[in-house]
């Protein structure tokens, strides 16, 4: 006859098997992952008195443990993988939204960033934006065409984008159609027209001319070079106007300046750069 086992015998049994597979196999995720991994009773960790190795010490529960090891380890591998390659996707996305299609440059929602943290984090009485608009962008669009506009616009990006220096608390961004922003945090008045007057006569170099096929093309000359002619040639120029910041103004009042000077060298006859008293 079979001697009989208590149930309550059996079920506390059962449970201190469970507990020594269950801490037999957190050691040996301990020295898988060591320092990831902490046993749920430091007090009473386990301590095999054969090596986990052992089939006779462990058997199949090592076994499956290790196997349970390898898979997790499959898994964090593949999760961080698939982490890497979201934050890809995701910087990916930011930058597309936060980049001017037509000229690569930070576009407006970029430079309203920008501008929000200059003036929350360390305001300064030498923050000034510049509003730059090319001069007579209808002529050219109905004489040469959008395309060649385009390509006009592009360039200016390029230009504005190469004063930026290394090390500056400074932006160009590109707002819209013709009209781009500037962002200057620290920079001293004559380091503002330097930018400015260099910008506006590299633009002073760019030409339009339509050639005897009927294509248009961009080029460069120098606006001092009296000996080119420049019959049936359209000079590239631009009307630029900077503003300080001043307590209490928030973004929208500043780039707002910064436009109400951009207009003042329009009035003044265009090609010139404007710097706001106000």
């Amino acid at each position: 006859m079979t001697e009989s086992i208590d149930p309550k015998q059996l079920q506390e049994f059962n449970k201190i098997a469970n507990s020594e597979v269950d801490r037999a196999f957190e050691a040996i995720m301990q020295q898988e992952f060591p320092g990831d991994i902490k046993l749920t009773d430091t007090s009473d960790s386990y301590k095999p008195t054969k090596p986990f190795s052992s089939p006779e010490m462990m058997g199949s529960d090592i076994a499956i443990a290790r196997a349970h090891i390898e898979e997790l380890r499959g898994l964090v591998e593949e999760t961080q993988k698939k982490q890497v390659q979201l934050q890809t996707e995701l910087d990916s996305q930011i930058h597309e939204r936060l980049t001017s299609k037509l000229t690569g440059m930070p576009n407006h929602e970029a430079f309203v960033g920008w501008l929000d943290q200059e003036i929350a984090s360390k305001p300064s009485t030498k923050l000034t934006i510049g509003f730059l608009d090319m001069d007579r962008l209808k002529t050219i669009n109905d004489t040469y065409g959008h395309e060649l506009a385009d390509s006009v616009i592009h360039r200016i990006g390029k230009i504005l984008s190469a004063g930026v220096r290394k090390g500056e608390d400074m932006i160009a961004a590109h707002r819209s159609g013709d009209e781009f922003l500037i962002g200057v945090n620290g920079a001293n008045p004559d380091r503002i027209k330097e930018f400015a007057n260099s910008a506006l006569n590299a633009i002073n170099r760019l030409y339009i001319r339509k050639n005897p096929d009927g294509n248009s093309e961009v080029f460069e000359l120098d606006p001092q070079d009296v000996n080119i002619d420049r019959t049936n040639l359209h000079q590239v120029s631009a009307s630029i106007g900077f503003a300080n910041w001043h307590e209490g103004m928030d973004a929208t009042q500043l780039v707002t300046a910064a436009d109400a000077a951009m207009y003042e060298a329009k009035k003044n006859g265009r090609n010139s750069v404007v710097f706001s008293e106000t």
